[in-house]
């Protein structure tokens, strides 16, 4: 009524009374009407009209005595819904857990998955990069046995097949190589998968070398195989070049040592044929032209100068031979042997001489020439068995730096070449590298000494040249001789000693040491004829004391190079020591090699080799005394 039900509150109903009817007694019809009305109120409108009128009563006792079981029932059902939910909480947490755990290991996987793929395609892309780049020549095939295709290739291996990279995938070998050679190949693909080896194998293609390295790899049962190629040309030819320094080296190594013992032999025949022939022409002096016995000398004489000729080609074999190499003009040098070489080779051997016009200088011995272009005609003659003919050519030639058909052996610049060519038997294969060799002959006992081409060799490569030979049996030989070419001056002539007569102004003291008693008594012989005072001796300790005495009284020492005690250049330096103006001469069957490596004047006009003519002792000495 007065609008403050809001204010207050229901709790519960300490207690209700029961809602009563009552009507006059005299009225049953009332009673009737109003259980009438009350009877037509529902029961939950009839609820409602209570609690609105009487209140609401606390009725949990009611409930419970009413609903208890039902309570109970629902409540354990409430209580077994929530142990349900608990447990099914529980489990959905666990699931959950699973759950994330296996999102987790799905994810990691998915990592691994994705590092794995980044991995692949950084290899196939290193893959692909290496191919693509290599040095080599690398592939991958497909085999089978009848084919082997290509998969895969480095860019460079167009070079090796003539065809783009981009047309290289699918094709088989006798797509890109000759029949032959793919056929060879595919046969070796098919062995290297199929027994599942590894094939090291070396190939020769359109003039060009290579080594191949190629093994089995498998993939999903596909047979594959890999490999690379490498050119080996360069280094095949370097084995080649290598091979021949080797053989040249060897052939070099026998040439000095066989040259030591011709120096060594040349040496004491030198020493020899120094006593024939001082003796020979002190007897032919004495003796008169006519005798039966001047003609006996004179035989001697000439036997032995012909075995000094004999002794110069061992000790040129020995590079001990000394040599007075000038400008030389080698057509005029050949062109004067030629005329002699004639009668040498026989009428049934035509000799052709083709010189060339405006052919450059060389310089060397003109007796070096010589024994060249003899040696190597008389072997040509002997290579002919019934006529033919020897061809000798002279040309320039110029190698640049770059030059592929150049020797090794050769440096560039220019040459002069000497060609002896013949149409004889030729050189069988299996002794062509060793027809150099000292005392190496395929001729029968008693017509060849084997020392000819050494010879030729030994000379060629004193004057720093090359000898070349190709030859085939039954279709001749060519030798080809390469000399430096020299533009240098033209050297003076010198005069050659004609006269061996007694000098009235020969008069000076000499002093003549040699440990050769016989060629010490003829050599004095030839100077006391010649007008010198001579004192000598065979020992250089006594020479010293000769000295000593009366060292101004010495106007020439004249000495042997090798002596037992005391060598003669060791003997100089002493005297020298006391004596700076003494002149001197060694007379040797060696080289003033020794002289230079003791330290003294090595010019060959303080060196007169044995064995010597008095003519030639009378020159030296007279040109030494006077200092010409």
């Amino acid at each position: 009524k007065h609008g403050i039900a809001r204010d207050f509150r229901e709790s519960f109903i300490l207690y209700s009374g029961q809602l009563h009817r009552a009507v006059p007694k005299n009225r049953p019809e009332l009673m009737q009407l109003v259980q009438g009305g009350f009877d037509a109120i529902s029961p939950r409108e009839y609820r409602a009209i209570d609690r609105k009128w009487m209140g609401s009563p606390f009725l949990l006792g009611t409930i419970l005595y009413h609903w208890g079981s039902w309570l109970m029932v629902a409540t354990a059902g409430l209580l077994l819904l929530a142990a349900n939910t608990v447990i099914l909480t529980w489990r959905v947490h666990a699931k959950t857990a699973e759950l994330q755990q296996a999102l987790t290991d799905v994810q990691h996987s998915l990592a691994a998955q994705r590092k794995l793929e980044e991995a692949l395609r950084e290899s196939h892309e290193l893959l692909l990069l290496f191919m693509r780049h290599s040095p080599v020549y690398a592939f991958i095939k497909q085999v089978t046995p009848t084919e082997s295709r290509l998969l895969l290739t480095s860019d460079n291996f167009s070079q090796l097949v003539g065809r783009p990279t981009t047309e290289m995938s699918g094709k088989k070998m006798d797509e890109l190589f000759p029949p032959d050679f793919a056929a060879k190949i595919t046969a070796d693909d098919w062995s290297v998968v199929s027994t599942g080896t590894v094939l090291k194998k070396d190939h020769e293609l359109r003039g060009r070398h290579y080594s191949s390295i190629t093994f089995p790899i498998k993939r999903e049962g596909q047979r594959l195989l890999a490999g690379y190629v490498i050119d080996i040309t360069d280094r095949k030819r370097a084995e080649a070049e290598q091979a021949t320094m080797r053989a040249q080296l060897t052939n070099t190594q026998k040439l000095e040592s066989i040259g030591r013992l011709a120096g060594g032999v040349a040496h004491d025949f030198n020493n020899m044929l120094q006593v024939i022939l001082g003796y020979t022409e002190l007897a032919l002096e004495r003796t008169r032209t006519g005798d039966r016995l001047h003609e006996i000398v004179a035989a001697i004489d000439k036997a032995a100068r012909h075995a000094a000729a004999l002794t110069g080609q061992l000790q040129t074999f020995a590079s001990q031979q000394p040599v007075k190499p000038r400008r030389l003009d080698l057509n005029a040098s050949i062109d004067k042997t030629i005329r002699l070489l004639q009668r040498l080779i026989g009428e049934h051997i035509q000799l052709i001489w083709r010189p060339t016009v405006g052919l450059g200088a060389v310089k060397m011995d003109p007796g070096q020439i010589d024994q060249i272009v003899a040696n190597l005609c008389i072997n040509a003659r002997d290579a002919i068995q019934t006529s033919g003919s020897i061809e000798i050519e002279t040309s320039n030639i110029h190698f640049d730096p770059d030059d592929a058909s150049r020797p090794t052996d050769i440096a560039p610049g220019d040459w002069v070449k000497v060609t002896v060519r013949d149409d004889g038997v030729g050189i069988p294969t299996e002794i062509l590298d060793r027809i150099f060799e000292p005392f190496f002959t395929t001729k029968s006992a008693g017509k060849g000494s084997g020392l000819g081409l050494a010879i030729v060799y030994g000379i060629v490569r004193q004057n720093g040249g090359a000898i070349h030979v190709t030859s085939k049996p039954g279709q001749g030989s060519v030798f080809e001789i390469l000399l430096p070419r020299y533009d240098g001056d033209p050297d003076p002539v010198l005069p050659v000693p004609t006269s061996d007569a007694p000098s009235a102004a020969a008069h000076e003291s000499i002093l003549l040491v040699d440990d050769e008693s016989n060629i010490l008594r003829p050599t004095q012989d030839m100077l006391e004829d010649l007008g010198y005072r001579v004192r000598s001796t065979d020992s250089p300790h006594e020479a010293l004391r000769i000295f000593d005495q009366q060292p101004e009284a010495i106007d020439l020492l004249i000495s042997d190079v090798l002596m037992p005690g005391m060598n003669g250049p060791e003997m100089v330096r002493r005297m020298l020591n006391r004596r700076p103006d003494l002149k001197y001469l060694f007379i040797s069957g060696h080289t003033a090699n020794l002289l230079a490596a003791a330290g003294l004047d090595a010019n060959t006009e303080r060196c007169l080799a044995k064995p010597f003519t008095r003519a030639l002792l009378a020159q030296r000495v007279r040109d030494i005394l006077i200092g010409a």
